[in-house]
């Protein structure tokens, strides 16, 4: 089992750019799960040493399966995030309140939400 570098799912086909060739850049200390709707792919996946390939639509348990590999049992736990968006805008993540370090990037965060 895969146990340190950076996990990444990572898309094939992305507008300008394909992901074979952004794996390649950022090759070797990742552990990359390819999800693409195109099986062509496949075999130029596995020569980048990817860790995973799933067709979509990815169904959750392979997605589980997946994970479970990389991770073993103790796949991480989503963070529960919370948005006030009402009143005044607030964030907390596993109940506790997101601190900005500029008022700048809570107003943006504000406009974008």
């Amino acid at each position: 089992m895969p146990s340190s570098g950076i996990r990444l799912l990572l898309k094939i086909e992305m507008g300008s750019t394909n992901g074979l060739v952004l794996a390649k850049q950022l090759k070797p200390d990742l552990h990359i799960i390819f999800v693409t709707s195109y099986a062509q792919y496949a075999v130029d996946a596995f020569k980048l040493h990817a860790t995973g390939y799933l067709m979509k639509p990815a169904l959750t348990e392979d997605i589980t399966q997946e994970l479970t590999f990389l991770y073993g049992e103790g796949i991480p736990s989503a963070k529960q995030v919370r948005v006030q968006t009402f009143g005044c805008f607030e964030i907390s993540v596993d109940g506790k309140p997101l601190q900005f370090k500029r008022s700048k990037a809570k107003e943006l965060l504000v406009c974008l939400i």
